[in-house]
């Protein structure tokens, strides 16, 4: 599962026209489930600037146990704070707003399928997908700051054995209650961004 989220945008959005607003989520949204699909992922769920998805979930034909899926989504993640750094830079210079990207990945099962409403014109049902896993991600999406990639100990320890990523650091432990502390690892930047 991998989780994204501009960082800033919500204040960038009141002081935009809403249409300004519409088409640069457009733009970030279409960019983003270019790299997620070139990468074997589905874009599963959007919410404001958030967007869910994921990879090896048997839309595919592929497990996500696979080490090759964990590479991919790996990769994606690397690719989309890349691109998304240059479209940030481009809106800055236009509109003069700033804004980076939060990502979480998480690795587990999760159950995929349709859920909605039948009937009427048109029906209401979307692909969706759900499980603990899925909730970690996004707990881990939030964690990260701007910039930044946070993931599970179980991701640290499959990107090693099957991985090209080095630069990763131990970060502090994600404390949920009734349950173990979360070991959290992640790639950062160097210069934290004020605005996260």
């Amino acid at each position: 599962m991998l989780s994204a989220d501009m960082r800033g945008f919500t204040q960038n959005s009141q002081i935009l026209p809403a249409s300004t607003v519409l088409a640069l989520l457009d733009a970030f949204f279409s960019s983003m489930n270019e790299m997620i699909e070139c990468n074997g992922g589905v874009m599963v769920n959007v919410q404001g600037d958030t967007l869910l998805a994921a990879f090896g979930s048997g839309t595919t034909g592929e497990s996500g146990d696979a080490p090759e899926t964990l590479c991919r989504t790996i990769t994606c993640a690397q690719q989309m704070q890349t691109s998304f750094q240059a479209m940030a830079d481009e809106w800055t210079e236009e509109f003069g707003i700033r804004t980076a990207l939060g990502i979480g990945i998480n690795r587990g099962e999760a159950v995929v399928g349709e859920i909605g409403v039948t009937g009427g014109t048109p029906d209401l049902r979307v692909h969706t997908v759900f499980g603990d896993c899925v909730g970690l991600a996004v707990r881990f999406m939030r964690r990260a700051r701007a910039g930044e990639i946070v993931f599970s100990a179980a991701v640290k320890q499959a990107m090693q054995e099957s991985c090209t990523v080095t630069d990763t650091v131990a970060l502090p432990e994600l404390l949920i209650g009734g349950r173990e502390p979360v070991e959290l690892y992640g790639v950062i930047i160097e210069t934290r961004l004020d605005f996260t």
